[in-house]
């Protein structure tokens, strides 16, 4: 999948004239996000991400990089990995590094999760709705497990001692049509 995702995208840019400029930038890496710190730490390329790729090591190493985690990623990882995937993010990162995370708000869940994960159920496997629990989360029959966050808990989690990551304090300055979506580094630029 990772693969036809890279083709595609790089067919995109090939198709806008672009090729020359950014093609050479593009990598896509497939691996276990509990693992990312072994790729890249502190903003710095590592032995293994360097085998697979053919980025120019001193052009990435000298670059501002923006990870993400968007569509709620972060809450289909499971809770026993979720602390891990974040401190990773945060050793991967320079120190004028970002990432952006986006995650489904609790609030909604109640509402609006049964309906969206229903329309998913070829690709997550089927579920009972009355199995959602209080606690915002569920697992479908094929294994796919889906939480939804509330803002503390959320906080929390990317404040986690490791992380290293700053977040902000206002809940509503990240709060969108009942998502959230957080930017943040070691010094937070979140809007």
């Amino acid at each position: 999948m990772i693969e036809e995702a890279g083709r595609k995208l790089k067919a995109k840019i090939a198709k806008r004239g672009k090729e020359a400029e950014y093609l050479e930038k593009l990598a896509f890496v497939k691996g276990d996000a509990t693992s990312l710190g072994e790729l890249i730490r502190d903003g710095l390329a590592m032995e293994p991400l360097l085998n697979v790729t053919s980025l120019q090591t001193r052009e990435f190493n000298n670059s501002l990089k923006v990870f993400c985690c968007l569509c709620n990623t972060l809450g289909n990882v499971w809770p026993e990995y979720r602390g891990d995937f974040v401190t990773q993010l945060a050793m991967a990162m320079g120190d004028e590094d970002t990432v952006a995370i986006s995650v489904f708000g609790a609030e909604r869940f109640r509402d609006e999760a049964p309906g969206m994960y229903l329309t998913l159920v070829p690709i997550t496997g089927s579920f009972n709705p009355s199995a959602f629990s209080a606690r915002c989360e569920f697992t479908t029959s094929r294994g796919y497990y889906s939480h939804w966050f509330d803002w503390t808990e959320l906080v929390e989690l990317l404040q986690a001692p490791g992380t290293r990551l700053v977040t902000p304090n206002n809940e509503e300055q990240c709060k969108i049509n009942g998502a959230y979506f957080v930017v943040c580094g070691k010094q937070c630029v979140s809007q």
